[in-house]
């Protein structure tokens, strides 16, 4: 009687899950009807699983994409968007190609297991072909399909000699092509789709027409691999195997992820580090008690160095740093101090009005509590600015997508916004290459885009003020303004600058956008209309929605009848 075998005592150990690994491939070889071997050797899916069944554990795990862990359960460790993202820089491929070879190694093992077994095969026939080849003497050749050499296109006899059968001559069978003195002419001719399985002499024949047909298989296939083999083995094999790709893909994604996680400790930096715009060496003279017994006091000259950073105040710095050093402020020193420190930031401005050109500004608040503005430079890859600002300011990783399609979503809608106003600004740190840009729906708070514009670009917050207060006087004055209850928030205020109803329309919708107060073209409407009111104090308000349209085209009217 049978009996099951019980089951392991532990579950699956490293083997049972590494040959689960290996079926989950071998499942992508094909079908049970594709292990097939023919006249010119295995089929792609025989090649495929008897590959996968000798691949070792590196192989297995660089076809899967596998990590360190060398009891990886071959799922993939990168979410979605990030595998499509190394797609799209090339950096990944699809784990395993079932039609293409892993290794020169392992090929050459899989054509020695198939080329084994054909030819243990081949040897354990009780006859031989010339014997089979006696018993069948009736039969026409080309129906046993001993003529065709599926590798060379070419027909041969069942003696070996090239035989004309497929050319023009009506007398193909006569004794001179026969002969192999013959000179008659073989050229290709598309095979027969297949060959009968019976032949004349009953079953006994037709068995030995199968035997022959499936000994000049197994051999073609015999010799089809061994000219694969020696090709492999000397290099001719211009196929590029699968694992020695993974391999320089896997070796190109590390050195390109090493290169980013510099960027991304480089751009966390930024975020936290303000950068140096200027530095001076300045010798200070300091007087020093004497220990002769005249008691005059010794001099002595020390070097200290004085840094302007982005958002310092430089007159500031340097008042901090003669009193810290006994140095008069009404000397020239001082003032020197101050005009080389000016002119070394001056120096750099072309240079960073190239490299700290920016997309835009989008404020966001941190964990902590804090405002925080990411504004990405021009060139920069979002993605990896956003990775820093996570880094900078302890946003959790799982949050970061997500964060970056909102910044992302912010920061293009920033753009298709006009721009109403440009100013070019000198800042407190000496930088004279900062532009303060306002888009329409800003113009509405200017303080808070100043404060955003100087957090983005490390200004001195004092600065702020100043900058809105310009930008007030140069845009044009307001007409009319009023508040904006938005739920859940602080109350706004709506300022308009011109009466053309299309410029108000507009704005509203900007203030809309920016203030995202949802409500579609209703939340537009009411905006519209109070401001219109306001412009023309003398028109008859009708505060209401606009009423739906029918699908015929026409409004629809409050008091139209049900139809019967």
């Amino acid at each position: 009687r049978l009996v099951s075998p019980p089951p392991p005592p532990r579950g699956l150990d490293p083997l049972d899950l590494f040959l689960l690994r290996k079926g989950r491939l071998m499942s992508e070889c094909g079908d049970a009807g594709d292990f097939l071997i023919t006249v010119s050797g295995p089929s792609d899916a025989l090649m495929c699983a008897t590959r996968v069944l000798l691949a070792n554990e590196t192989e297995v795990k660089a076809l899967e994409g596998g990590g360190s862990d060398p009891h990886w359960s071959g799922d993939r460790m990168e979410s979605t968007a990030e595998i499509e993202r190394l797609k799209a820089l090339g950096l990944m491929h699809e784990p395993f190609d079932a039609s293409r070879p892993l290794s020169a190694t392992n090929e050459l093992a899989a054509i020695r297991r198939i080329a084994s077994a054909a030819t243990n095969i081949l040897a354990g026939y009780g006859t031989t072909e010339e014997e089979d080849l006696q018993r069948l003497g009736d039969v026409d050749p080309v129906v046993l399909g001993l003529g065709y050499d599926d590798r060379y296109g070419d027909r041969y006899d069942r003696y070996g000699d090239r035989h004309g059968v497929w050319s023009d001559d009506s007398d193909s069978n006569s004794d001179s092509e026969h002969s192999p003195d013959s000179n008659s002419s073989s050229f290709k001719r598309p095979r027969p789709p297949g060959f009968p399985a019976r032949v004349p002499g009953g079953v006994l024949a037709s068995a030995v027409a199968l035997r022959v047909r499936e000994r000049r298989t197994l051999r073609g296939a015999v010799l089809a691999l061994r000219d694969r083999a020696e090709r492999i083995r000397a290099g001719d094999d211009s196929a590029e195997f699968q694992v020695e790709e993974k391999e320089r893909r896997r070796a190109e994604r590390d050195e390109f992820e090493r290169r980013r996680a510099e960027r991304i400790r480089e751009l966390s930096r930024t975020f936290l580090e303000r950068e140096v715009l200027a530095s001076i060496d300045v010798d200070v003279v300091r007087p020093e008690k004497s220990s002769e017994p005249d008691g005059r006091d010794e001099e002595t000259t020390t070097t200290k160095t004085v840094k302007v950073r982005a958002g310092d105040d430089v007159e500031s710095i340097v008042r901090e740093f003669a009193a810290a050093n006994s140095i008069d402020q009404s000397t020239d020193a001082f003032a020197s101090l101050k005009r080389t420190l000016l002119e070394r930031v001056e120096q750099g401005a072309a240079v960073r009005a190239v490299a700290n050109r920016r997309v835009g500004r989008c404020a966001v608040i941190v964990p902590d509590g804090r405002k925080v503005v990411v504004a990405p430079r021009v060139g920069e890859e979002l993605t990896d600015v956003v990775r820093g600002f996570a880094e900078a300011f302890r946003v959790p990783l799982p949050l970061v997508p997500a964060l970056t399609a909102r910044v992302n979503a912010s920061l293009a809608k920033r753009l298709r916004r006009t721009t109403l106003l440009t100013l070019a600004v000198v800042t407190p740190d000496g930088r004279s290459e900062l532009a303060f840009d306002v888009v329409d729906g800003e113009q509405h708070d200017l303080l808070e885009s100043a404060k955003e514009w100087a957090l983005a670009e490390s200004v001195h917050p004092g600065a702020a003020v100043q900058v809105a207060d310009a930008a007030f006087r140069a845009l044009p004055p307001v007409i009319v303004a009023f508040p904006v209850d938005v739920p859940g928030r602080a109350r706004k205020t709506l300022a308009i600058r011109d009466v053309d109803e299309a410029l108000v329309r507009r704005t509203c919708e900007a203030f809309c956008e920016l203030n995202d107060l949802g409500g579609g073209e209703a939340t537009v409407d009411a905006l519209v209309r109070g401001a219109m009111s306001r412009l023309n104090p003398g028109a008859v308000l009708v505060d209401a929605d606009r009423r739906p349209v029918r699908e015929g085209g026409g409004a629809a009217e409050a008091g139209d009848a049900e139809a019967d």
